[in-house]
Protein backbone atom coordinates (compact mmCIF):
# COMPACT_ATOMS: atom_id res chain seq x y z
CA UNK A 1 0.00 0.00 0.00
CA UNK A 2 1.08 3.34 -0.55
CA UNK A 3 0.54 6.56 1.57
CA UNK A 4 -1.38 7.75 -1.13
CA UNK A 5 -5.22 6.32 -0.05
CA UNK A 6 -6.78 3.94 -1.99
CA UNK A 7 -10.08 4.64 -4.04
CA UNK A 8 -13.04 2.51 -2.80
CA UNK A 9 -14.95 0.72 -5.84
CA UNK A 10 -18.24 0.25 -4.65
CA UNK A 11 -19.11 -2.69 -6.80
CA UNK A 12 -15.51 -4.20 -5.06
CA UNK A 13 -17.35 -4.58 -2.10
CA UNK A 14 -19.31 -7.41 -1.18
CA UNK A 15 -21.39 -8.48 1.74
CA UNK A 16 -21.67 -12.62 1.86
CA UNK A 17 -23.57 -12.67 5.05
CA UNK A 18 -25.28 -10.96 7.75
CA UNK A 19 -25.84 -12.11 11.03
CA UNK A 20 -28.39 -11.37 14.48
CA UNK A 21 -25.92 -12.82 16.88
CA UNK A 22 -27.95 -11.50 19.83
CA UNK A 23 -31.25 -9.34 19.67
CA UNK A 24 -33.29 -8.13 22.88
CA UNK A 25 -36.68 -6.06 22.32
CA UNK A 26 -38.35 -5.35 26.03
CA UNK A 27 -41.88 -3.59 24.56
CA UNK A 28 -42.50 -3.10 28.38
CA UNK A 29 -39.28 -1.53 29.75
CA UNK A 30 -38.90 0.45 26.69
CA UNK A 31 -42.12 2.14 27.03
CA UNK A 32 -41.29 3.10 30.56
CA UNK A 33 -38.51 5.41 29.82
CA UNK A 34 -39.27 8.52 29.53
CA UNK A 35 -36.12 9.77 27.31
CA UNK A 36 -34.34 7.08 25.55
CA UNK A 37 -30.50 7.32 24.78
CA UNK A 38 -28.36 5.26 22.32
CA UNK A 39 -25.60 3.90 22.64
CA UNK A 40 -23.58 2.15 19.50
CA UNK A 41 -19.85 0.26 18.60
CA UNK A 42 -18.21 -1.62 16.45
CA UNK A 43 -15.41 -4.13 16.01
CA UNK A 44 -13.57 -4.54 13.09
CA UNK A 45 -12.18 -7.77 12.03
CA UNK A 46 -10.04 -9.29 8.65
CA UNK A 47 -8.63 -12.25 7.45
CA UNK A 48 -6.04 -10.78 4.70
CA UNK A 49 -5.82 -14.07 2.86
CA UNK A 50 -9.36 -14.54 1.45
CA UNK A 51 -9.61 -10.64 1.67
CA UNK A 52 -12.64 -10.66 3.98
CA UNK A 53 -13.57 -8.16 6.53
CA UNK A 54 -16.33 -8.56 9.44
CA UNK A 55 -17.90 -5.32 11.30
CA UNK A 56 -19.82 -6.37 14.50
CA UNK A 57 -22.23 -3.66 15.10
CA UNK A 58 -23.62 -3.25 18.67
CA UNK A 59 -26.35 -0.92 19.77
CA UNK A 60 -27.91 -0.68 22.91
CA UNK A 61 -31.05 1.66 24.11
CA UNK A 62 -31.91 2.94 27.73
CA UNK A 63 -29.00 0.61 29.07
CA UNK A 64 -25.89 -0.97 29.40
CA UNK A 65 -25.17 -4.27 28.39
CA UNK A 66 -27.31 -6.93 28.92
CA UNK A 67 -29.52 -4.34 31.40
CA UNK A 68 -31.23 -2.44 27.91
CA UNK A 69 -34.85 -2.84 26.89
CA UNK A 70 -33.43 -2.75 23.66
CA UNK A 71 -30.13 -4.19 22.18
CA UNK A 72 -28.51 -5.47 18.74
CA UNK A 73 -25.53 -7.46 18.40
CA UNK A 74 -25.16 -7.94 14.27
CA UNK A 75 -22.22 -9.44 12.21
CA UNK A 76 -21.47 -7.88 8.72
CA UNK A 77 -19.53 -9.89 6.68
CA UNK A 78 -17.58 -8.47 3.79
CA UNK A 79 -15.20 -9.82 1.00
CA UNK A 80 -13.37 -6.72 -0.63
CA UNK A 81 -11.58 -6.85 -4.33
CA UNK A 82 -8.18 -5.52 -3.88
CA UNK A 83 -8.12 -4.93 0.26
CA UNK A 84 -4.79 -4.60 0.10
CA UNK A 85 -4.99 -1.37 -1.62
CA UNK A 86 -6.63 -0.08 2.29
CA UNK A 87 -3.72 -1.24 4.57
CA UNK A 88 -0.40 -1.52 5.15
CA UNK A 89 2.03 -4.17 7.30
CA UNK A 90 3.21 -2.42 10.36
CA UNK A 91 7.11 -3.75 10.27
CA UNK A 92 7.23 -3.47 14.51
CA UNK A 93 3.54 -5.27 15.15
CA UNK A 94 3.79 -7.34 12.44
CA UNK A 95 0.29 -6.65 11.86
CA UNK A 96 -1.65 -4.76 9.24
CA UNK A 97 -2.86 -1.01 9.85
CA UNK A 98 -6.03 -0.12 7.65
CA UNK A 99 -6.52 3.03 6.09
CA UNK A 100 -9.52 4.65 8.63
CA UNK A 101 -11.41 5.51 5.41
CA UNK A 102 -11.96 1.73 4.65
CA UNK A 103 -13.02 1.18 7.90
CA UNK A 104 -15.53 4.09 8.03
CA UNK A 105 -17.21 2.61 4.54
CA UNK A 106 -17.70 -0.73 5.74
CA UNK A 107 -18.96 0.95 9.47
CA UNK A 108 -21.43 3.07 6.59
CA UNK A 109 -22.47 0.26 5.05
CA UNK A 110 -23.65 -2.10 8.33
CA UNK A 111 -24.92 0.59 10.00
CA UNK A 112 -27.15 1.92 7.27
CA UNK A 113 -27.99 -1.63 6.65
CA UNK A 114 -28.98 -2.23 10.07
CA UNK A 115 -30.85 0.33 10.49
CA UNK A 116 -33.38 -0.47 8.57
CA UNK A 117 -33.42 -3.68 9.85
CA UNK A 118 -33.85 -2.78 13.60
CA UNK A 119 -36.79 -0.34 11.94
CA UNK A 120 -38.53 -3.35 10.80
CA UNK A 121 -38.00 -5.52 13.91
CA UNK A 122 -38.99 -2.99 16.31
CA UNK A 123 -41.99 -1.64 14.19
CA UNK A 124 -43.05 -5.42 14.22
CA UNK A 125 -42.69 -5.93 18.15
CA UNK A 126 -44.95 -3.20 18.86
CA UNK A 127 -42.66 -0.07 18.99
CA UNK A 128 -43.42 1.96 16.00
CA UNK A 129 -41.27 4.63 14.29
CA UNK A 130 -38.34 4.24 15.81
CA UNK A 131 -35.63 5.38 13.40
CA UNK A 132 -31.93 5.47 14.63
CA UNK A 133 -30.32 8.42 13.71
CA UNK A 134 -27.79 9.29 10.76
CA UNK A 135 -24.38 9.26 12.67
CA UNK A 136 -21.07 9.69 11.19
CA UNK A 137 -18.94 6.51 10.59
CA UNK A 138 -15.77 8.09 12.13
CA UNK A 139 -17.59 8.78 14.95
CA UNK A 140 -17.96 5.27 15.55
CA UNK A 141 -14.91 4.14 14.54
CA UNK A 142 -13.54 5.77 17.65
CA UNK A 143 -16.00 4.19 19.86
CA UNK A 144 -14.46 1.03 18.04
CA UNK A 145 -12.69 -1.72 19.64
CA UNK A 146 -9.25 -2.70 18.76
CA UNK A 147 -8.55 -4.81 15.29
CA UNK A 148 -8.92 -8.32 15.57
CA UNK A 149 -7.74 -11.23 13.29
CA UNK A 150 -10.64 -13.26 12.87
Amino acid sequence: MSEKLGNIVAENIHILHIETVKQKIDVGNFKKAKHHQIAMGTRFAFNLEDSRCKIELYLRIDGHNDDAPVSFHINFHFRVVDMDHFYAINVDKKAPVFQSHFISTLIGISLSTARGMIYEKLNNSGLKNIILPVVAPQNLLTKSAKQQKS
